[in-house]
């Protein structure tokens, strides 16, 4: 049997078969292989996936610090894609695009740790292709962010999930996850846990003096020390990948499966993983074809392209592969194979929103792979928090120590600040780690105008479900979904997305919108003109009886918002006394979680007494039955009460 070893500058070695044969694409099931397994004619694909790191962190991909032999191999002898996006920063929801080829906030999914329903003609990738005739398994990351039916998604799912498990004549689509490069392995715990059991060496390969810091990271020692210690961790995960490859190779399937490598978001120092800059969403994406299937591939071994693709557009690709028919609510387009005369957009869309229990931050962007544009709809919120998960690694906790000390420069600075830029534009060829913000250049005006425009386009197109607060959708959508109530035929989508933009504009020129706003009969309406008054701040001062009028909203997320308004209107105490009154009472919705980000905002936590987060936390508890989404409200509070015994 010929064989190729792949093989790089670093000396370790992969075996993949390539065997010379054509075959042309079927769609239905034809003669069995030759070792018995899988359908002659369609080929079978294995994803290998990894967590929480850019594309940064490879070897293949520029970075002179990483030891990536196995990864980098496989680039060599296959395509790599430098543009390639996650969706989403943070895994469950860039998982729910992964799987089912849709932007998440079309659906209502753009929040982490979402419990939200889809509709039900809603259809994942891997039904498509089980209804092809495809074995389709999953080892063994199964949160997609919104419930549904493992044993209906999946012909196997879990630790023991493979493709060896196939029945006979079956071709298969295989997902093994690699969790060693997660954001916790620089949690101390983790990390001392790897090398207790040799899975990383007891002293960093990378010297600390060697690591490159970001720009926006201050130079201090355990910073540096989690970035090399990060390095080991993906050298970690390569020899895992490795491993999976020469085992396919010894299945005899090497042959005859297309082989795609990817990160599910990016990461994993500070201002990365949750972030929309290219730190964490720009990931590594390579693609191997065997002989028998070159004629599918976009490009030859070792090319690179840098056309911006994103997770969306995987699914159809691998539909298009499968000969499968790729479902109408799929926005993305296939990359490559039998059907890519779309060919890719040329902007990618991305969103953040609420990410934990802390990050409630909501914004959009859109990037071509050469600029970066992000619109915050929340910019009272700082970017970085002081407490939270992600404060387990070294790095966050001395960073923000470095802060509240005074040791850092305006840059380092400007994440933990209350009042963000609305608009923020990012020359990313120039500017790698996205630090001078480009929106108030004359010079980029036009470009700024075009980009801006371009996401307005993109949320009209989508329905984009951002502009209603979470806080809201209980009350709004009844019985149904949230998707549903947004698209019903007399919704007003274009008209609050158009006062979503002009509130975070924050401008005088359109304070009587506002002030109509404040006194609509809709409480979306009402919310955003919240939001432009507090943006405003003692500017909205004309309108200040509307807004104490709000603070009785039947809404609690408008009465939490209308306090947040007039702390930025000077009516600081007025506003902490209210929310603190509102966290006494009913844990209802999702709105105790933006109390609890507006008292930390405003630096006014160690208001809440501990017995006040505990409270928080067991009535949630006592919701029956038991409320995903609720869950981080008392994440929330959780976070704040153990942050006090640091």
């Amino acid at each position: 049997m010929p064989q190729c070893l792949f093989s790089n500058k670093k000396g370790l070695i992969i075996v993949v078969s390539l065997i010379g044969l054509s075959a042309s694409l079927s769609t239905g099931q034809g003669p069995v292989s030759a070792n018995g397994f899988g359908v002659v004619g369609r080929p079978n694909i294995l994803w290998l996936t990894s967590e929480d790191h850019s594309a940064y962190w490879l070897g293949s991909f520029g970075n002179k610090n990483a030891h990536t032999p196995n990864l980098d191999g496989l680039a060599e002898h296959g395509i790599r894609y430098t543009n390639f996006f996650a969706n989403a920063p943070v895994c469950a929801v860039a998982r729910t695009s992964l799987i089912l080829g849709t932007y998440a906030p079309h659906l209502g999914l753009q929040h982490m740790r979402s419990g939200y329903e889809i509709p039900d003609y809603i259809r994942t990738y891997s039904e498509v292709l089980q209804d092809a005739g495809y074995y389709v398994t999953n080892r063994s990351k199964d949160d997609f962010n919104f419930p549904y039916d493992k044993n209906q998604v999946w012909s196997d799912v879990g630790l023991q999930a493979h493709y060896r498990n196939r029945p006979y004549g079956s071709s298969f689509f295989c997902i093994f996850n690699s969790t060693t490069t997660h954001e916790s392995s620089l949690f101390p715990t983790k990390y001392k846990r790897y090398r207790d059991e040799g899975i990383i060496p007891e002293t960093t390969r990378v010297d600390f003096a060697d690591v490159v810091l970001p720009t926006y990271l201050p130079d201090l020692p355990a910073i540096r020390e989690d970035h090399a210690i990060y390095h080991d961790v993906m050298t970690a995960m390569d020899k895992e990948v490795g491993k999976l490859l020469a085992d396919l190779e010894a299945d005899g399937e090497a042959d005859n499966t297309i082989i795609f490598y990817f990160s599910d978001h990016g990461g994993v120092i500070p201002r990365a993983k949750r972030y929309l800059q290219d730190t964490g969403t720009n990931v590594p994406l390579i693609v191997y074809f065997p002989e028998k299937w070159k004629h599918l591939a976009p490009a030859g071994p070792g090319s690179v392209i840098d056309d911006p693709v994103s997770f969306i557009d995987l699914p159809p690709t691998v539909l298009n592969l499968a000969g499968a028919e790729v479902p109408g609510h799929m926005h993305g387009t296939p990359i490559f194979g039998t059907d890519s005369s779309r060919g890719p957009r040329s902007l990618v869309f991305l969103y953040g929103h609420r990410f934990d229990g802390q990050m409630l931050k909501f914004e959009r962007g859109l990037t071509d792979g050469h600029f970066r544009y992000i619109r915050n709809f929340h910019p009272f919120r700082p970017q970085c928090y002081p407490h939270g998960y992600t404060h387990g690694q070294a790095a966050w906790q001395t960073w923000y120590a470095a802060f509240k000390a005074g040791e850092t420069n305006a840059v380092q600075s400007s994440y933990w600040e209350r009042n963000q830029p609305v608009d923020a534009l990012f020359h990313t060829d120039t500017d790698r780690w996205e630090v001078k913000n480009m929106a108030g250049d004359p010079a980029y005006a036009e470009r700024l105008e075009f980009m801006k425009q371009s996401l307005i386009r993109q949320m009209t197109e989508i329905r984009d479900i951002g502009i209603i607060p979470e806080g809201m959708w209980h009350d709004l959508m009844g019985e149904g979904t949230i998707y549903e109530y947004v698209n019903r035929p007399d919704f007003p989508y274009e008209d609050l997305l158009n006062l979503a933009f002009k509130a975070t504009d924050g401008s005088m020129a359109s304070f009587a919108r506002y002030q109509v706003a404040l006194a609509s009969d809709n409480p979306i309406e009402r919310y955003w003109g919240l939001v432009g008054c507090t943006i405003l701040g003692s500017e909205a001062k004309p309108a200040l009886l509307a807004i104490r009028r709000l603070t009785k909203d039947e809404m609690l997320i408008n009465r939490v918002a209308a306090y947040t308004a007039l702390s930025q209107m000077g009516w600081k105490k007025f506003a902490v006394k209210g929310i603190l009154e509102l966290l006494n009472g009913p844990v209802t919705n999702m709105a105790f979680t933006d109390a609890i980000d507006t008292l930390v905002g405003l630096g006014e936590e160690n208001q809440i007494t501990d017995a006040q987060l505990q409270s928080i936390q067991d009535k949630v508890a006592a919701i029956k039955p038991s409320n995903r989404s609720m869950s981080l409200v008392a994440q929330a509070a959780d976070t704040l009460l153990k942050a006090r015994n640091l």
